[in-house]
């Protein structure tokens, strides 16, 4: 199903939410931590309800698949939850200590399969010009992922990843009519 969504989310990314173009910057370093076999973490802000969207560019333009933590309540609709996890993305409660989620991200971190995407900010920020406040999970599970991937004789590498959206429009030719 992966392959499928490659080819539905640029369409839907442009369609839906105006977006004609994704670029990676910068790309090459998280492609040599790839070709190292390092576990990563990518640590993206989170600044519009479409950013995991944009990470799935990531599989179509560069071949990194990542894994992706998200909040328990997108599972919560009947297609959400059945197509979430076929894109690589599984739950984690924010209410609570969800411990079992914490077991699975430092899983994937050790195992160094596949990349995980962790959005630290926790919650959508609609800004992305500034980061806010980052949860305590994160640098828990980093340091714990580290120190299983390092008894291993490998890497945690934590990859932060600025997402930047541009207007690259008339912006008084596209607010006039509003």
């Amino acid at each position: 199903i992966s392959w499928l969504m490659g080819l539905w989310v640029p369409h839907h990314l442009k369609k839906t939410w105006g977006i004609a173009e994704v670029r990676f910057v910068g790309a090459e370093r998280l492609q040599a931590s790839v070709a190292a076999g390092h576990g990563i973490m990518l640590t993206p802000n989170h600044c519009r309800p479409c950013d995991p969207l944009m990470l799935a560019e990531l599989r179509r333009q560069m071949g990194v698949a990542p894994t992706i933590m998200a909040s328990a309540h997108l599972f919560r609709s009947r297609v959400m939850g059945w197509l979430l996890p076929r894109v690589g993305a599984f739950s984690m409660n924010r209410e609570g200590m969800d411990r079992e989620s914490l077991k699975m991200a430092a899983s994937i971190l050790t195992e160094a399969k596949r990349p995980l995407v962790i959005f630290p900010e926790g919650v959508i920020t609609r800004t992305n010009d500034r980061v806010i406040h980052l949860q305590e999970g994160i640098s828990f599970l980093a340091r714990t992922a580290a120190k299983a991937r390092a008894a291993q004789g490998g890497q945690l590498v934590i990859h932060p990843l600025a997402m930047r959206y541009e207007f690259l429009g008339d912006v008084e030719k596209s607010v006039t009519p509003v």
